[in-house]
């Protein structure tokens, strides 16, 4: 398990690995006791999941702190397109985890696209700027904000 920790952590940007790791060590716990091995799937295939998305929203947390003010920019958009008669808050749960992720650090926290792909390349799964500038686009067609 600590191999699977350590890859998952290997991910993220190195001020977070250390923390990240102490993180999923306790979630690998909570896997192992919800593992049953009767199912056909190895214990790295049901744990990698939760460990990943784990990781994801304690770098998630941890941004949020530093931005303080993305509660009231998330009420905001959803308070002012409601006014509209658009239901935001729904389509917002339609987007992945990662598509999420990728909206708020874009739009609330104001990284530049460089940015994002330097230090999270690994997380999203995309590796250059012009990728990622389409994925915020689908991720704006989703939202219907185009």
């Amino acid at each position: 398990m600590e191999k699977l920790i350590k890859k998952i952590a290997s991910k993220f940007p190195k001020t977070y690995r250390e923390d990240i790791e102490q993180e999923l060590f306790i979630e690998s716990c909570e896997c192992e006791k919800r593992f049953d091995p009767t199912r056909g799937t190895s214990l790295f295939s049901f744990c990698y999941p939760s460990l990943y998305y784990k990781a994801l929203h304690w770098v998630e947390e941890q941004r949020r702190y530093l931005c303080q003010d993305d509660d009231r920019k998330m009420e905001t958009y959803i308070n002012g397109d409601l006014e509209q008669g658009i239901d935001y808050g729904d389509r917002w749960k339609e987007l992945d985890p990662i598509e999420q992720f990728i909206y708020r650090l874009k739009h609330w926290r104001g990284m530049p696209l460089e940015e994002i792909v330097s230090e999270f390349s690994e997380v999203i799964g995309i590796k250059s700027r012009k990728t990622l500038s389409k994925k915020l686009i689908q991720i704006n067609q989703k939202l219907n904000l185009q």
